[in-house]
Formats: C-alpha cells, structure tokens, sequence
C-alpha cells in the first residue's frame, strides 16, 4: 500500500452518458479537432466547447474505458505520472475517460496540478481527464482503526480517498466495470484485458495472484472465531494486494460488497488489538475470501505482472521490468519522495503529463 493511496478505475462501459458531470468546461487546448462544426453567431466559447463534448460522446460511447483516481494533494506527483502511463499504454487513448475521486479540501489544488479548469478536460489523444467531489458520507464514514506502528511502517491506511473505492459505484454511477489503480503505479499494458477477462468471468472482482498470505503479514490472530470459518483456513488465505484489481460494479452492488466490507470494518474496531494490521486491503479481499463453503469463488486471479510490487521498497533492475504490466511503488519510498526508489523509471511519465 502507499502512504496515501490513490487509485485508478478502468471501466468499459456502455456509453459516457451520465459517467461524465453535467457541469464542466474544457482547456481551451484540450479538444481536439476543430471546433467550428458547432460553432454559431452569438453562441458562448465554454457552450461551444460543451456542445462538442456531447457530440463525440454521441458518435463514440460504445467501448469507453473509464480510469478513476482517488487522491488528496500529497500524491499529485504519482497521480499525474499513472495517469500519463494509462495513456500511454492505451490501444486507443481517445477511449479513455480517466476520474479522479477527490475531497472537497483538495479540490481547487487538484485543479490547478491536473490543469484542469472546472471539473474536465480532454488530452491532445482525446483522452477525458475528469474530477469527483467524494461524498461527506464516505469522509465520515466508519474506517478500521490502524495501529500507530503499523501507520509508521506502511503510511495513512484509513484516508477517507483508500475507503473511497469501496463506494466508486456510488460516487462515479452508471459503470459497469472497472479497473481499479493505485497512483504509485506506472501501466506498461492495456489495462483494457483486465476488464475484458473479468467479463468473461461472470465473477464480480479478479484479484492479482500473490505469494504472501494473510498471516503473518495482515491477520492479528485474534478474534478470528468472529468471522465463523477455521483458523487453518483463515491464515492461509491469499493476501492479494488492492492496489490493482478489475470489478463488476453492478455485481458488486448485486451482492452488496460495500455492507460485507463495513461489516469486517466494525468487527476490526470492537476487537482488542484488531483482527488486521492494515486499512481497507484485509476487508476487501476477505468479503469475497469468506463465503458459504457450498458457493464457489466470486472473484478470479490474474497473472502476478499485472501487480509488481516491491519498486517503493528496494532498487530494481531496470532491463528486467520490460515483460511487467504494471509496477507498483507500495512502500514508504516513493519515487516523487527525495528518497525514492527506481526513480529512473517513473520520472519520464511524470514529464510525460505537461505534454499530454
């Protein structure tokens, strides 16, 4: 996990309408072709702009992939370089329609970092950089209390912006899948094949395979009786790592993953010295790990390149990162930091983003 989580949500859905605020203007550099098709005496600049929004959304909303963040100010440095690199891995980067979930707080310096000018803009590949107030009920909602040893090793866990993904299918409707990302990662693949496999699936969420499981590393060991299933099995589930996964948005409200993840929430908090060592990672993975036994899994597994951890906790070898999809900077050392690690590779998308 990073310091302050920030993530992005790849989704293919059926078209853009109502994806994207009602209300918004665009950099006057940021739509591409020419404007005059709709242009008209005595029609507004910022009405013209809007007007030929709607009619590319009208002529290409079948197929848009929709990428989502959720960040605070401290992480725009990450932010601005996943965003570059979705972009830049992108089949078809007019296709893309990239949110970002922000607190009210945050807002105006989000603007101002993404340059944006109200609430979207749309890169010279047409891609649609968009923003999303996250809701006071998601800001003040109950999160799982983070020991103070556990916030110093591994960063802020329990930021309203890490819970916000539970609750994407609320604050950004109307998508039907998605792919969610960290922002301390960097995409060298079409993420598009995520969505596309989860599809097929007909599962509701597709983790990326890990090796390291639950305990040790997450699970305390205490008051495991309360999440009715053995202990043997209980510690030897698989701690898959959230900062890279597909949904379904529909199943996911279908079968009220939200209600699940709350309710682990308020069991971690009434359990002397919690049942998890982390913030929503634990509770995500284990609403889908822990069902019926009769019931086969709702979820799916990815090949490990879609989610190269470690570039946040130790050097890598630059020649031997080429065949990874996505790399991820989980760990305090993140490559915007003075201290960062592996900052040769992530440095060129953050250049990248001015001259999107």
């Amino acid at each position: 996990m990073m310091q302050r989580s920030v993530v992005c949500i790849v989704v293919l859905c059926a078209g853009l309408a109502g994806a994207v605020p009602a209300r918004f203007t665009v950099d006057a550099d940021g739509v591409p072709g020419s404007a005059e098709m709709l242009s008209g005496p005595g029609r507004p600049e910022h009405v013209m702009r809007r007007q030929l929004l709607e009619h590319r959304s009208e002529k290409s909303s079948a197929g848009k992939i929709h990428v989502v963040y959720s960040a605070d100010g401290d992480v725009v440095p990450g932010l601005k370089a996943s965003i570059a690199s979705c972009i830049a891995s992108s089949a078809s980067p007019s296709e893309l329609v990239i949110h970002v979930m922000v607190q009210s707080k945050h807002l105006e310096r989000l603007r101002r970092e993404l340059s944006i000018e109200s609430t979207q803009r749309i890169t010279s590949a047409g891609a649609v950089i968009s923003l999303h107030e996250i809701p006071t009920t998601v800001v003040e909602a109950d999160r799982g209390k983070i020991p103070i040893r556990i916030r110093q090793e591994r960063g802020e866990l329990d930021d309203p912006e890490v819970y916000a993904r539970i609750y994407m299918d609320k604050i950004i409707p109307q998508m039907e899948f998605a792919v969610w990302l960290d922002a301390d990662t960097i995409v060298q693949k079409d993420v598009k094949e995520l969505q596309k496999r989860l599809q097929q699936s007909g599962k509701t969420i597709g983790f990326v395979s890990r090796s390291t499981k639950m305990y040790p590393n997450f699970l305390t060991g205490k008051c495991a009786p309360e999440l009715d299933v053995s202990w043997s099995k209980l510690k030897n589930l698989t701690a898959y790592n959230t900062g890279v996964f597909a949904v379904n948005l529909e199943r996911w409200a279908a079968v009220k993953a939200a209600a699940r993840i709350e309710k682990l929430v308020r069991l971690q908090n009434s359990c002397p010295g919690g049942l998890w060592k982390g913030g929503s990672q634990p509770p995500l993975t284990l609403a889908f790990q822990l069902h019926d036994p009769n019931h086969s899994d709702d979820f799916i597994v990815f090949e490990k390149e879609w989610n190269a951890l470690g570039f946040g906790l130790d050097q890598k070898n630059k020649d031997e990162t080429g065949q990874l999809h996505i790399l991820h900077w989980n760990g305090m050392r993140k490559p915007w930091k003075s201290n960062g690690y592996n900052k040769a590779i992530w440095e060129p998308y953050y250049r990248r983003y001015d001259h999107l």
